[in-house]
């Protein structure tokens, strides 16, 4: 069940933060020391990713495993380090975990390898590195539409 003072309820975008960078650093030595050798990568993802466009102040971490089904008995080390854990929360084959006890900073997105969610998510980031000028206009419609939508996260 979702601790409705967990749920984000308003959409807040700020401008890029390098200390983002950290954070995902701190977050990626965090869950390695947790998955151990079921680790195969850890990437960083979604807007706090891309440099100089705004984003949610909320890290998006993307831990690839080789086997999945070993993940959720390692539930009570997460909490241990201040993650909620969600399950797969609406995406089959995930799990997902949130850090926070009072304002979310981190989200994990923990997929076994070759699950086509991993792929997707870096091609988005690949791609908006790589072109600058779709980054700054995905960066606009964000902003637009947090402003016209200040509740709606979806």
């Amino acid at each position: 069940m979702i601790d409705p003072n967990e749920k984000i309820k308003l959409v807040e975008l700020t401008k890029y933060n390098p200390e983002w960078a950290n954070i995902f650093t701190v977050a990626a030595n965090e869950i390695k020391s947790i998955l151990k050798d079921n680790c195969i990568q850890i990437h960083h993802m979604g807007s706090t990713a891309i440099p100089n466009i705004y984003a949610k102040p909320i890290v998006d971490v993307l831990p690839v495993v080789k086997d999945i089904s070993s993940v959720d008995s390692l539930n009570h080390e997460f909490e241990k380090l201040g993650y909620v854990c969600m399950g797969e929360y609406g995406i089959p084959g995930r799990r997902f975990y949130w850090k926070s006890k009072t304002k979310r900073t981190l989200n994990i997105h923990l997929f076994e390898q070759g699950a086509p969610e991993i792929k997707r998510h870096l091609l988005f980031k690949d791609f908006m590195l790589e072109h600058d000028d779709y980054a700054q206009a995905y960066s606009l419609i964000k902003r637009s539409l947090s402003e016209v939508f200040p509740q709606d996260t979806e």
